[in-house]
Formats: C-alpha cells, structure tokens, sequence
C-alpha cells in the first residue's frame, strides 16, 4: 500500500493507483519529492515501475505503472496508439 494512495489493481506487471488531485505523477525537478512515481518507487525499495501515461498534478484519476521492462514497453505503445480506451468525467461546480 502506498501511504494515501489507493492501489486499484496490481500484479506481477502492472499496478493501478488512483492518484489523488494535487500530487505530481513524475518529479518536475529535484527539488519535488512527493510525486506518485517516487512514492510507489520507495514503497517498492528501489526504481522498480515506470510511468506508462501521466495526468496533471490538479486532477485526480487511474494511472497505470509497469512493473516490467517487456510490460512498460507493451503499455506505453498502446497509448501511443490511443489504443486503450480513457474515459474522463468532470465534475462542476458554480458557472
């Protein structure tokens, strides 16, 4: 478990973690420690996932980290592709 974040799925290859809003996915510069991908990176004790797709800091929403070479190189071209199917809601409030 990594401490705030939900993990929605995960297996040998991939991990699924709802990412709450305000937390980068990736570190936008070395003085950012607190990003998703450090988070799951330490709870793991080492550089063990890849980002596969990133969503802005401000929203909330799945993300997909794999956990192999062969799996991030798998993923990453499906989004590439728009293979994989993304649906987006938005909530509003006020005009």
């Amino acid at each position: 478990m990594v401490p705030g974040v939900p993990v929605i799925d995960c297996d040998e290859h991939l991990w699924v973690l709802n990412k709450p809003a305000g937390m980068s996915t990736i570190a936008y510069d070395e003085h950012e420690h607190n990003s998703l991908e450090q988070l799951v990176n330490r709870h793991l004790g080492g550089p063990r996932v890849t980002v596969v797709h990133r969503i802005d800091r401000e929203t909330s929403g799945l993300l997909v980290f794999a956990r192999t070479k062969a799996a991030g190189e798998l993923l990453s071209e499906q989004f590439r592709r728009h293979t994989v199917l993304r649906r987006y809601f938005a909530l509003a409030q006020g005009k």
